[in-house]
């Protein structure tokens, strides 16, 4: 099967060759961190990898790098023999990790294409000792290439959506396969175990350890620092992560419910839909300013609406707020993560379409803490007018959803922990051979 992979991989890259020089030319993005997506290292920097003791991690995306944080925290407590190198798959996540952990790591960089004769010399390169990777990144490739060369992996906060189940059990013998090769496999739940199970991995490799993005204080690094003063007396609501679409059903459904009683500050998931979100505002005749534009951060008395135009403040948006609405879940997206709001003690709604988050989402709904409600601005008003009209309800709810948190305190520690007794009985047996 991997040769099957490999075979339509490279006639892909083949047949797309001829395009490559004029979609570098005309295509800003793909130009970002060519050189790293083609495995290119600097002789410096292979200078300074070489003949160190490497553990590599490696995240999709933003999300799942705040996952990753207090783990190397925990990791570098037990284990400050290891030189750390990170990749991500997303240039955003690549940016947040070069912010924060520019001091701590060795190299930082986005993860070369999954293609046999680019990932396999920078595996080579970089001669890791072990590999971890975060929630469910199946790279043939990379894992075929580390698991050659004898590297351990562990996969953290492993989760299996729905939707990816579905493809997973159709290719069954090859994914399982390619899982069968991690030396353990740390679940978010056991939901997620017996996916793996069905897909015939053998339940001795797993183990059951909650999402570690919330598990110590220095994974909320927006505790201090509040976008908007909290005197200002009107009600917010923070609409984060809106993905395509979703923008009509929650400007309407706020204007139906809490238009003059309260300012929307929505944050679109990519910046390429704030013209989109404008448009809606507009149609709906309402008053709205671009964050970056805003001057008095007191605008939210003026306003209707604020776009966040921004990347990287939703978190001190949500410290902000009253009440979250989160993105992605009312089309099929697949949801985003609700636990950041949660963790500021916001009553949180979501749409039904949470399936890359089901078990974080349900934890809320079951706690008490969210709303889950289907892709109606109807209902969506039903729900931000209840919260209005019933402020003791809503605090309990922020209460409750905070609550749920805590059950994540401490997993970082204990998956850093099982991270370093699988690389240190590695290390151990190939010095007995």
């Amino acid at each position: 099967m991997m040769f099957l992979y490999n075979l339509l991989l490279n006639l892909l890259f083949i047949l797309l060759l001829p395009f490559l020089p004029f979609a570098f030319i005309f295509g800003k993005k793909l130009r970002r961190g060519i050189g790293e997506r083609l495995g290119i290292i600097g002789k410096e920097t292979l200078n300074k990898i070489k003949g160190r003791s490497i553990i590599w991690f490696h995240a999709a995306s933003v999300g799942e790098t705040q996952a990753l944080l207090p783990v190397i925290s925990e990791f570098n407590k037990i284990n400050d023999s290891m030189d750390i190198i990170i990749t991500t798959t997303s240039i955003n996540g690549r940016n947040k990790m070069r912010e924060v952990m520019k001091e701590k790591a060795l190299y930082i960089c986005l993860l070369p294409l999954d293609l046999n004769f680019i990932i396999r010399p920078f595996i080579a390169k970089i001669a890791p000792k072990m590999a971890v990777v975060v929630e469910t990144e199946l790279w043939p490739n990379l894992i075929d290439g580390l698991h050659a060369r004898h590297v351990p992996m562990a996969m953290i906060n492993g989760r299996i959506s729905v939707k990816s189940f579905g493809l997973y059990m159709r290719f069954k013998k090859f994914f399982s396969s390619l899982i069968e090769k991690f030396a353990i496999l740390m679940m978010q739940s056991e939901k997620m175990v017996v996916r793996l199970r069905m897909m015939g991995v053998k339940r001795e490799k797993m183990i059951m350890i909650r999402n570690t993005k919330y598990s110590t204080n220095s994974a909320n690094d927006s505790s201090g620092k509040i976008a908007i003063p909290k005197d200002v007396n009107r009600k917010i609501v923070v609409a984060g992560s809106i993905r395509k679409g979703e923008e009509y059903t929650v400007i309407k459904g706020f204007k139906k419910s809490l238009l003059g009683k309260a300012c929307l500050i929505i944050a679109p998931r990519h910046l390429d839909r704030v013209e989109d979100t404008k448009k809606v505002l507009e149609a709906e005749n309402m008053t709205y300013v671009l964050w970056t534009e805003v001057q008095n951060y007191k605008a939210v008395l003026f306003y209707d609406a604020i776009i966040l135009n921004t990347i990287g403040e939703l978190q001190y948006i949500y410290k902000s707020g009253d009440y979250a609405i989160i993105g992605g879940g009312f089309k099929p997206f697949g949801g985003h993560n609700p636990m950041e709001a949660a963790l500021n003690s916001l009553p949180v709604i979501m749409g039904r379409n949470m399936f890359n988050f089901e078990d974080t989402s349900q934890r809320f709904v079951k706690a008490g803490g969210a709303f889950m409600i289907d892709d109606s601005p109807e209902q969506l008003a039903e729900k931000l007018k209840f919260l209005y009209d019933n402020p003791k309800e809503a605090a309990e709810m922020g209460k409750k959803g905070k609550e749920a948190i805590e059950a994540f305190k401490g997993t970082a520690a204990t998956t850093a922990l099982i991270i370093n007794e699988v690389l240190l009985e590695n290390m151990s047996s190939k010095a007995e051979n």
